[in-house]
Order: structure tokens, then sequence, then C-alpha cells
């Protein structure tokens, strides 16, 4: 085992099932701008993807697109606003020129074989992304964020509420600052327990206001925790290399194909994160 690999007995499972380190598409793999896309996501899987990274908005009439931006002016060119358009709208909206937009509950229905990252923008997308899962029967393979804590929280409850499963997410900010706070203050490992208890993964950047997250030390603590550290949105192989080289979880990149290539030239497959740990599944994190 290469110094890549994640150990599996030093991590519970606590996160969506799936070999470490994970290779997570951001908004698929669109060299060519078509983010979001169906074909984007297509490509990235054929590219060695093993979970998928999308974002989404509620439309006027309450349907879930996958797409990030509040408009369509920089993948469209269309000055409209994701919230004005409806139903009748979308045959005439490109990505890119040549995709059409992609609803959430395609992107679901479609890859069904893998995780999906959901990145719910604001409290008019929480409905219309809770019903998308709900109907592709998807709780379980989907893990919920929000740079608002309260949405992933409220998105998280409502599909919890809708479906019976508890789906996984990511902490929010405020989380985030805790652990560093803990770390900073040495606080001892079952305080950074309780604080990170209901997450499985750390999504953080590699440093914020030139304070470093993604240290040796941090992801060590966090794996101690039960919790996975995945970085994003990182792209250079370099960095890639570091990244691993620290011993992160997961990388979440634009170029899942120079990943895959970083990772394949290496030998790397990973271990299938807490299968050693996995007699059983583990039960739904509680929801605050």
């Amino acid at each position: 085992m290469s110094s890549w690999s994640t150990d599996s007995t030093e991590n519970p499972g606590r996160f969506l099932p799936g070999r470490r380190p994970r290779r997570i598409a951001h908004r698929g793999l669109a060299l060519d701008g078509a983010e979001n896309t169906l074909r984007a996501f297509a490509d990235a899987l054929a590219a060695g993807a093993d979970m998928l990274e999308t974002d989404t908005r509620a439309s006027a009439d309450g349907i879930a697109l996958a797409v990030h931006d509040e408009d369509l002016r920089r993948i469209s060119g269309d000055p409209r606003r994701i919230a004005d358009l409806r139903e009748k709208d979308l045959e005439d909206v490109l990505v890119a020129g040549v995709e059409p937009l992609a609803r959430l509950e395609d992107v679901l229905g479609e890859f069904t074989s893998c995780p999906v990252n959901i990145d719910v923008k604001d409290e008019a997308a929480i409905t219309p992304a809770v019903e998308a899962i709900a109907r592709t029967c998807s709780a379980d393979r989907v893990c919920v964020t929000s740079f608002r804590g309260s949405v992933a929280s409220r998105t998280a409850r409502a599909v919890a509420a809708r479906t019976g499963v508890t789906p996984m997410r990511s902490p929010s900010r405020e989380v985030l600052v805790g652990f560093l706070g803990a770390r900073l203050l040495e606080l001892p490992d079952p305080v950074v327990r309780l604080l990170l208890s209901r997450f499985g993964a750390l999504q953080v950047p590699v440093s914020h206001a030139g304070i470093p997250i993604v240290t040796a030390a941090n992801v060590a603590a966090a794996h101690r925790a039960g919790c996975e550290v995945q970085v994003w949105t990182i792209d250079d192989p370099e960095e890639m290399r570091g990244l691993l080289e620290l011993g992160v979880d997961g990388i979440i990149t634009n170029r899942v194909d120079l990943l895959s290539a970083l990772l394949e030239g290496r030998g790397e497959a990973g271990p299938v994160a807490g299968d050693p740990l996995r007699a059983t599944p583990p039960p739904s994190p509680p929801v605050t």
C-alpha cells in the first residue's frame, strides 16, 4: 500500500461507501465549459470519477436544476435568472452552446451507481431538491452541502422526513471554525469527536484567509474523529500530489482526468472506505 492510501482502520467509514482517495468530479468534466450537464457527468465517470459534485437551484415553477450561478450569463450568455425560468423555457437553454440544462432528478436518475454531492444554493432550492432525491430513491447515496449551514440542515431534515433516510451532510463554516479553534487550543480528541459526530467528511479549501486548513495534523485529527477530509477545488496535479501525501481522503476537482492519471500512474486504487468496519450499515447521523 502506497503512502497515498488511507488506512481504513483509522477511519470508521461514516461517509458514503466508496474507494479512497475519492475522485470527486466538480460539476462533472467539462473541458468545453458545459458544466453540470448530463454529458459532463458521463465524461467524468468515463475519466475515472467515483463521486459526482453538483449544485442545485430552483426554477420559478419548482424544478431543481443542476446549476451553480444565479443566472445563465456565464454558462450560456443569457441574462435570465434561474429563479425566473419555467419548464417551458428550459429547452431553449444550451450550456456553453452545446448541452441542455440538467435537472437534478435526471442527474440522480441517470447515474445511480455513484454517490453525488449536492450543494443546495439557497432556501428556495430545498423543497425541489428534496423531491428530486425522494423520487429517485437517492437519500442513501447523496451528501447534502451548502455554504449556509441552515440550508444544509433543513434539507437533510426534510429528506429524512420525506424518505425515512437521513442523508449524509458536510459541516457548515461555523463547525469548521470550531474544529480549527479546537485544534489551535489543543483540545482533547473527545471534544473534536463530539464536534464532528454528525458529519462524515470535512469538505474544505486548502486554506482560508491565509490560515492553513489542510495540514497533516488536522487530517489526522479529523480521521481520529471519524471524518474524511475532502479538499476543493484542486486542478493542479502537483498540488493534488502534495495533498495526497498529507493523507486526504478525496479531491474535488474540475480535472478528474488529471487526478485519475496521477493515481493510476502510481497504481493507487485505495481501500474501500470503512469496509473492515461495515459488517452492518452504519446508523444514520442525527440531524440538528
